[in-house]
């Protein structure tokens, strides 16, 4: 599916559910899981816990006249986050969109407007954004080993009922494709679109891939560039 055709549908559904169908020819079925106004799904039970947040995990919110959402975002620079594309494909303008790293109970540590953002080549749903101003909280290092089936992994986003606080996901990976996707048997939460999959190390917490799409109990991801260099944001 082109990006035109992304943004368009997208523009028709989140105003009634917050989600929508992912229709890329390989991924037939997916939900994305924008958290909109309306949106109001039940969900299936999952390894949860809600913690102090991460600081470089935020919300990316986005409010306009008749639209209010949020997705979620990594700190992986001090210049850039991460997300997913189809979170930057719904608005209209970047003008009202914010990201807010370690947002936690309407309080986060800075508040960054966007001057940019860049899809990822391939098909990705991988979205890179340019902060403005460049961030103070230290970014996520990105992994240079992409997963691997049976790894144990975590989503940290800003998923309904915690929109207001980080959930923590544990989920292992079920299966590797060779066009970057990845799948999770664990399910996604509105607003938990754009959220970190996380690896654990010695050196601590590293971005293994970014969470895009949901389907029964579980979730889509798409893995990030572990090297090379980040776009060139305006100043």
């Amino acid at each position: 599916m082109r990006s035109d055709d992304r943004a368009n549908l997208a523009q028709r559904l989140i105003r009634r559910s917050g989600c929508r169908q992912w229709s890329g020819h390989r991924h037939a079925g997916w939900r994305i899981v924008l958290l909109g106004i309306a949106a109001s799904l039940t969900m299936a039970a999952t390894t949860t816990e809600t913690i102090a947040p991460l600081a470089a995990v935020g919300r990316l919110d986005y409010a306009g006249f008749e639209d209010e959402y949020h997705c979620t975002a990594t700190l992986i620079a001090p210049h850039v986050a991460i997300t997913a594309a189809h979170c930057m494909e719904t608005p209209a303008t970047i003008a009202n969109t914010y990201f807010q790293p370690g947002f936690e109970i309407d309080r986060g540590r800075e508040r960054l407007g966007l001057s940019a953002w860049h899809t990822q080549t391939g098909g990705s749903d991988i979205a890179l954004l340019c902060l403005t101003p460049a961030a103070r909280t230290p970014p996520m290092p990105r992994a240079k080993a992409g997963p691997k089936p049976g790894e144990g992994l975590t989503i940290v986003g800003y998923g309904i009922p915690a929109e207001r606080g980080q959930r923590h996901d544990s989920c292992t990976v079920d299966a590797v494709s060779d066009d970057g996707s990845f799948v999770l048997n664990c399910p996604l939460r509105p607003g938990q679109s754009g959220a970190p999959v996380l690896r654990h190390t010695e050196r601590g917490r590293e971005i293994v891939g970014v969470a895009s799409a949901t389907r029964n109990r579980q979730s889509l991801a798409w893995t990030i560039p572990g090297t090379g260099s980040l776009p060139a944001c305006p100043n």
